[in-house]
């Protein structure tokens, strides 16, 4: 199973962006060399390896090349040196980090500027589309961000575009911000960064730079290059969870409908950060935000919200769908979802007993009895299981994931057995091809794998999309509980 979450290719966040920035797991022996590099040690190094080292050496292999591995430990002087054996500067961690990706998302100001006087390229994209800036500000690096830009800026010499803006926003400088403004500066003049001011300006605050840029012109619906909106300012509020900055935006025009170059929403980052206060989502819901809009790949702001349980997205955004749907239009099946995500167990059961059917029509396109599941509610799922709710019913969602896959995630062994109990398929698929247990053993749960082994889950099915069985997963995650356990199914008899 090779998990496809959404925004590990537009921010990030935060749960999936550290592994892009990191190199491959350190093997068992590591070569004597190695640890010289992590401690700066570059007098030794040097007698280690000699002087010129190998090229083939100072190349390195499988994304640990010398340099990367200086640039993770923030080894100055060994940085210096290896640049200056001429060790390429636009090195690449195994899954495709720039080494100046890894000093930016550091904060590493001093690692930034020596790479970029030796010529590392500044809008580099890893693999997910982050350029080094992007990685400064996903971490709130902001030094990072204000040292990037002026190294830009004076790289692009006459064609720097806004970026004096940008400076001015980055450093949250009103008055140089304004005095440029004043000056004639375009606030929507491309750049060759390919950000906005108005949607750093969005994204870090405070609210009067935001105003300013507002005020001389600055286009809300548009990003970095005009119709290219990949770093618009509205998505960008969002990403900072800046509710009152998003609210500006909207009202001088900023469309809350309007996707990025891959189509996902303000929503769907709302789905990924706003899991406490509900503040922004509510917002965006207020001024026409669909839940059920598709992103490029076909994920909906409510399969993020169920990916990151985020609990309270998804009961405010189906208390939204109930309520636009009025008394008539909002599905039993739908209200039967609220009911679970309420955790009202009363309101399930007098819904049950009026006649809903648990399988019914569900605009929402996560079932009762899987977000039970997704939540380990037990009490609930058993109300649904004795009202007739089909245990193989797969969601009308990115996954097409069952309750058991569901299931799966948090490691719910006690609502896992309630399922298996009441005949769930152990070997049904979802969309891509994958099973429970590839679920199970993607996310670690080793007590899960036994049980659904137990039940006999097929460790041998592997996934369309990486070709992985579950012990390939196992070992691809680096979860050895999960893999002995797999190991010894596989020997058995």
């Amino acid at each position: 199973m090779r998990w496809k979450h959404p925004l590990r290719r537009l921010v990030a966040t935060l749960l999936c962006l550290g592994p892009l920035l990191a190199s491959e797991p350190l093997r068992a022996e590591p070569p004597p060399w190695r640890p010289l590099i992590e401690r700066d040690a570059l007098e030794a190094l040097r007698t280690q390896v000699g002087e010129p080292p190998d090229p083939v050496w100072l190349q390195g292999a499988d994304g640990a090349s010398p340099l990367i591995l200086a640039v993770q430990a923030g080894a100055a002087r060994t940085t210096q040196w290896l640049l200056q054996q001429g060790a390429a500067v636009d090195a690449r961690t195994a899954r495709g980090s720039s080494a100046l990706a890894l000093a930016s998302a550091r904060g590493d100001v001093a690692m930034v500027r020596t790479l970029a006087l030796a010529g590392a390229q500044l809008g580099l994209k890893s693999p997910n589309g982050y350029q080094p800036l992007d990685w400064a500000l996903e971490r709130g690096q902001l030094a990072t961000v204000q040292a990037l830009l002026e190294i830009w800026e004076q790289r692009a010499g006459a064609e720097a575009g806004s970026l004096p803006l940008l400076r001015a926003v980055a450093a949250q400088d009103l008055g140089r911000l304004d005095a440029l403004l004043r000056a004639g500066h375009d606030p929507n003049q491309p750049n060759p960064s390919g950000f906005a001011p108005l949607a750093l300006a969005a994204r870090i605050g405070p609210l009067p730079l935001l105003q300013s840029l507002l005020r001389h012109g600055a286009d809300p619906r548009v990003g970095g290059q005009p119709g290219h909106d990949v770093a618009g300012a509205l998505n960008q509020a969002a990403r900072g969870l800046q509710v009152e900055l998003a609210r500006a935006l909207i009202e001088a025009g900023a469309e809350v409908r309007r996707g990025n170059a891959k189509g996902f929403t303000p929503l769907h980052l709302a789905a990924f950060v706003d899991h406490e206060q509900g503040a922004l989502t509510s917002l965006l819901l207020a001024q026409g935000a669909a839940p059920r809009q598709p992103a490029e790949d076909g994920y909906d702001a409510l399969d993020v919200a169920l990916e990151q349980r985020n609990r309270l997205f998804m009961r405010l955004a189906l208390r939204r769908m109930v309520t636009e749907a009025g008394a008539a239009g909002a599905t039993p099946t739908l209200r039967l979802s609220l009911a679970v995500l309420e955790g009202d167990v009363s309101e399930l059961r007098r819904l049950l007993a009026a006649g809903a059917q648990p399988d019914g029509p569900n605009p929402a396109g996560h079932g009762p009895l899987a977000l039970a599941a997704a939540w380990g509610e037990l009490e609930l799922a058993q109300a649904l299981l004795a009202a007739g709710a089909r245990v193989d019913a797969a969601g009308d969602n990115r996954y097409r994931s069952t309750p058991l896959m569901e299931a799966t995630r948090d490691g719910r062994t006690a609502m896992a057995g309630l399922l298996l109990a009441h005949g769930a398929p152990i070997n049904q698929l979802d969309r891509n091809q994958d099973h429970a247990l590839n679920w199970a053993t993607f996310f670690g749960h080793t007590e899960l794998v036994a049980l659904l082994l137990a039940h006999g889950a097929d460790p041998a099915q592997a996934g369309r999309d990486s070709g992985d069985n579950a012990l390939a997963i196992a070992q691809r995650r680096q979860f050895p509980a999960v893999q002995a356990v797999l190991q010894a199914a596989l020997k058995a008899p």
